[in-house]
C-alpha cells in the first residue's frame, strides 16, 4: 500500500467541504459572514474557512476537523487504527474534484432554480432509496414497484427519496426529498415546488372519497395496509398537520368527491388538524379515520406497519 504523502493530505484538505457534504450528505448550508456557514438541518454543525481549508464543527456530535476527519466520523465510520486511510482512499476515489467546469455547471444549475425551474439531479439506481422504504420503513416490494412505475418516486444524486407532486395536467409541480441515512433524518422540499400541491396516488377512475395524511411514508403505508381494498379514492399528503388547505385545490379539481376522511397523526396535531379540517370543509362528509392507530395505539400509519 503506497504512503500518503503531505501533499496530498493537504490537497484534500483545500476541497469544498460545504459542497461535499450537500453532495455526500443531501444537507443545506446557509451562509453567516464571509467565510461561515451554518447548517439548516442540523444547525449545530457549521463550517468555516480558514486560510484556505474547510474545517467544521459540530457541537451535538463533539466532532471538529477538516473534511478527512468528517469523511471519517461520518461516513466511512472507521475508528480502527485504519480509520485516516480508509477516509483518505474514500476521499481519493471519489468524484469530489471541484473543477472551474463543475463550479461553472453549479451556477447555471441556479440561474435556472431563480427562473423557477423544478430541477432534480437522478441517480441512475433506486438501491439506496429502495432499501430504505423496505428495510427502515417496512413497505412492501409490490407497493413500491408500483410508486416507481407510475414515476410517482425516484432517488436523486445524493441518494435522497424524491416524492413528486403533480398537477392537474400531470405536469411534476414539486416535491419532497426524504433522506434515507437511517442515522441521520433529513426532509427537504424541492426547490421551486408549488406549494399548493401534495403528493397523491389516485386509485380508480371516479374519485368519491379523499383520504389525507400528514405525511407521505404513512400514505404509503396506509396504502399497504389496505392493499387491494381501495377504488374511487385519491390519497393525499398534504406534507404537515398546518398545510390541511391544500385539500381544497384537489375538491375542485375532483368534483366528485363527497367524503373526507382524514388519516393524521394520533395525536395532538393530527386532532387538531381533523378539527381544522372539519371546520374548513363544513359542506363535506368528514370523517375520522385513525381506529386502526387508536386502536392499536400507534403514532402513525408506519408505526402500524412497522409493529405488524
Amino acid at each position: 500500500m503506497a504512503l500518503i504523502t503531505q501533499e496530498e493530505i493537504q490537497e484534500l484538505k483545500r476541497l469544498d467541504l460545504k459542497t461535499f457534504i450537500e453532495d455526500v450528505k443531501g444537507f443545506n448550508f446557509k451562509q453567516h459572514g464571509k467565510n461561515y456557514y451554518r447548517c439548516i438541518e442540523h444547525t449545530s454543525l457549521v463550517i468555516k474557512n480558514h486560510n484556505g481549508i474547510y474545517k467544521y464543527y459540530w457541537v451535538n456530535e463533539g466532532q471538529c476537523g477538516d473534511i478527512i476527519e468528517f469523511t471519517k466520523n461520518n461516513i466511512t465510520k472507521d475508528n480502527s487504527s485504519r480509520g485516516f486511510r480508509v477516509a483518505v482512499d474514500y476521499l481519493q476515489n471519489g468524484k469530489f474534484s471541484y473543477s472551474d467546469t463543475a463550479i461553472e455547471n453549479k451556477r447555471e444549475v441556479t440561474e435556472k432554480k431563480k427562473k423557477g425551474e423544478i430541477l432534480i439531479s437522478y441517480s441512475d439506481n433506486m438501491k439506496r432509496s429502495y432499501a430504505f422504504l423496505s428495510k427502515t420503513r417496512g413497505i412492501i416490494p409490490k407497493v413500491i414497484n408500483e410508486l416507481i412505475q407510475k414515476e410517482l418516486i425516484a432517488e436523486d444524486d445524493r441518494h435522497n427519496l424524491i416524492c413528486k407532486n403533480y398537477n392537474n395536467d400531470g405536469i411534476l409541480v414539486g416535491g419532497e426529498r426524504i433522506g434515507t441515512c437511517s442515522y441521520i433524518k433529513y426532509k427537504g422540499t424541492i426547490d421551486n415546488s408549488d406549494e399548493n400541491y401534495g403528493f397523491t396516488l389516485k386509485l380508480g377512475n371516479k374519485v368519491n372519497t379523499l383520504y389525507v395524511f400528514e405525511a407521505t411514508i404513512d400514505l404509503f403505508s396506509f396504502y399497504q395496509i389496505m392493499f387491494g381494498k381501495l377504488d374511487n379514492a385519491l390519497l393525499l399528503s398534504i406534507g404537515g398537520a398546518g398545510r390541511y388547505k391544500k385539500i381544497g385545490v384537489y375538491l375542485k379539481q375532483f368534483t366528485e368527491i363527497n367524503v373526507i376522511k382524514v388519516c393524521t397523526d394520533n395525536d395532538d396535531c393530527g386532532t387538531n388538524c381533523l378539527f381544522d379540517i372539519t371546520k374548513t370543509y363544513f359542506n363535506y362528509n368528514v370523517v375520522d379515520d385513525r381506529n386502526l392507530l387508536i386502536n392499536n395505539n400507534c403514532k402513525d400509519f408506519n408505526e402500524l406497519v412497522l409493529l405488524k
